[in-house]
């Protein structure tokens, strides 16, 4: 359990920061004053694209980012708040960057823009986080916030701030208790809170979805459109600007035509590829089947948050609805029927955390050095990179590759898509939003499109619900546990099918790796490895696959006993990739090779890491 009570920044102003998986959203507060969303996008808008790349030695951020990314699609990284954790770097023009460095890059430069409108840099920083991360997530989210000149943020759980944000603008009694439903651009979180004499406090566990939120509402339309028109989509050429350039456009018609359909009765999608220009008609009803059975899910696992918390949903005096997917209007239709609970939907749902973090801190405090982190916890270091650099962007970015990528991995061998937004529905037109009720953000209502955009050339699935405590160091582990299956030279199906039977979670990372079409190449963890059910970030089975032929293999060089530099350059001659860690072997020099993965000799795809250990200076 983990309480917070409302109090205010010393002096100067405090900045409450939301990093999404699809965007970021930010609010001040001023002594005196109530919170205030800040405009990151300028004039373009609120929030701005959780987005970094790289220009030559310059990184820009948010929709700058994303703009970059039809001419150079290796350079761009959005969604890395879903990777928080993973040992996978992301590479950004040949460049590795852990998930916890993009955060806080991206971080820092939201502290930079705030600090130059307001003349002076924030007195105190709040982060807001997703309630099951666990001591292991919220130490790099730390590291993250160092990264931008905060060693020592507050973190405040989503669902908290946006029980804070709705009792400001709705009286909430002591000893009330909501349910937070948080569905934003990719993933899903809820959680039970209760209004205390001091704050607010999370009853029982969170749940969420981690693999589950706008971005596959977007896939639901594309599914349709690819079903429409066959394998055309499979045609586009994705190395060309102009086929890169269509299946952008191609992505943003899907997420207006998923906006259109909370109004209208249908809708019909431009597509303009090379080889074919054409409209495909979608309607509502089409829509609602494909996404309804995933709605239900994230209805369940609200369901799971209220038991584990001891309660009945008749105990819930409402479920808040949070983030920019919540406004598919099926959203609070499903809410409502499954648990028989009225549903308050704020008037701009993307901005109700970082608005409800401006205004909760652990505790009042005269000093703002007093003000600890919600969460404590050991610190834990940072894994190796042992697996290869094929994360969301290791291959194209943004939109353009999600498409591609869902395009080609559903189109081989007979394979259906995987189809990760058949997932929910909406509400009929024309009803009534009886329960629903309706909040405002104080004069801050710019109601700002949610341009969810999803990024890669990687099909991504998880199963099941996380129930990671948030409560200072302990964390709840899954009551059952399976065996990993061997996977390599199975098909990717085969390979999905024998997770699924055993309700392990997983990720499929598709790219270059120099094996057979279709076929798993490696594993992570290996097989007969023992590992919790039920999915979750920190649960999850890695697999790589294949998703074109011409690719080609390589022998990896044997460099024990080279200098670094040295190792460095031979195994980045052969195509390799190198990560090194420093450490202490007993070797008689330091900076000798003294350890490598995987051996000199193994073969291994174009474009691997090889993770190379260097003898330290000063050990004993």
């Amino acid at each position: 359990m983990t309480s917070v009570a409302p109090g205010m920044t010393p002096a100067g102003y405090l900045l409450a920061v939301d990093i999404g998986t699809t965007f970021t959203a930010a609010a001040v507060r001023e002594p005196g004053r109530d919170p205030r969303v800040f405009p990151l996008g300028g004039s373009g808008g609120l929030s701005i694209p959780s987005a970094v790349a790289r220009s030559g030695d310059e990184l820009l951020f948010g929709r700058a980012a994303t703009r970059r990314a039809s001419a150079a699609p290796d350079a761009v990284a959005t969604e890395f708040k879903r990777r928080m954790g993973d040992e996978t770097p992301i590479i950004l023009s040949g460049t590795p960057y852990g998930a916890e460095a993009l955060t806080g890059a991206l971080l820092g430069w939201v502290v930079e823009r705030v600090s130059e409108e307001m003349g002076d840099r924030p007195s105190s920083l709040v982060l807001a986080h997703p309630a099951n991360w666990g001591p292991y997530k919220l130490d790099l989210l730390r590291e993250a916030s160092r990264l931008a000149g905060y060693p020592d943020p507050v973190f405040v759980p989503e669902p908290v701030a946006a029980a804070a944000h709705y009792a400001g603008a709705e009286r909430m009694e002591v000893g009330e208790r909501v349910a937070v439903y948080d569905l934003g651009g990719g993933t899903f979180d809820t959680a039970v809170v209760e209004r205390t004499d001091t704050g607010f406090e999370i009853l029982g566990e969170p749940h969420g979805m981690d693999r589950f939120g706008g971005i596959d509402l977007d896939y639901a339309i594309l599914t349709h459109v690819r079903r429409t028109i066959g394998d055309q989509l499979d045609t586009v050429d994705v190395t060309d600007p102009d086929g890169r350039a269509a299946l952008r456009r191609l992505g943003e018609d899907a997420r207006l035509a998923k906006e259109a359909l909370s109004e209208d009765a249908e809708v019909s999608v431009p597509v303009a590829l090379p080889s074919l220009h054409t409209h495909v008609r979608v309607t509502r009803e089409e829509f609602e089947d494909a996404i309804r059975p995933r709605l239900r899910d994230t209805v369940e696992a609200t369901r799971r948050a209220i038991d584990s918390a001891g309660l009945a949903p008749d105990d819930i005096s409402r479920v808040l609805l949070v983030g920019g997917a919540s406004r598919v209007p099926l959203v609070a239709d499903s809410v409502r029927s499954g648990l028989g609970r009225p549903v308050a939907l704020d008037a701009n749902p993307k901005h109700s955390v970082c608005l409800g973090a401006a205004s909760t801190l652990p505790e009042p405090s005269a000093d703002r050095a007093a003000a600890a982190p919600l969460v404590s916890g050991p610190s834990v270091p940072l894994a190796r990179w042992r697996r290869p650099i094929v994360g969301a962007t290791a291959v194209v970015a943004v939109i353009v590759m999600a498409i591609a990528g869902w395009a080609l991995a559903s189109g081989r061998n007979g394979d259906t898509p995987s189809e990760p937004a058949a997932a929910g529905t909406l509400p009929p037109s024309g009803g009534s939003d009886d329960g629903v009720t309706t909040t405002s953000e104080g004069g801050e209502g710019v109601n700002e499109t949610d341009k969810e955009e999803p990024s890669v050339l990687t099909t991504t699935t998880s199963r099941a619900t996380t129930t990671t405590t948030i409560a200072t160091t302990t964390t709840t582990t899954a009551s059952s546990t399976a065996v990993v299956p061997s996977l390599v030279g199975k098909s990717r199906t085969e390979a999905i099918a024998a997770l699924e039977a055993l309700d392990l979670g997983y990720q499929e990372e598709r790219s270059c790796f120099g094996g057979v079409t279709d076929l798993v190449v490696y594993q992570s963890p290996e097989a007969g490895y023992v590992m919790p059910t039920g999915g979750g970030s920190d649960k999850t089975v890695y697999f790589g696959s294949e998703f074109r032929t011409g690719c080609s293999n390589t022998t990896v060089n044997a460099v024990i006993g080279l200098t670094r530099s040295d190792a460095v350059a031979a195994l980045e001659a052969n195509g390799l990739l190198v990560s090194v860690t420093e450490a202490c072997f007993g070797g008689p020099t330091p900076g000798i090779v003294v350890g490598q993965s995987p051996d000199g000799g193994a073969s291994a795809p174009q474009g691997w890491t090889v993770a190379i250990d260097v003898q330290a200076s000063g050990c004993g």
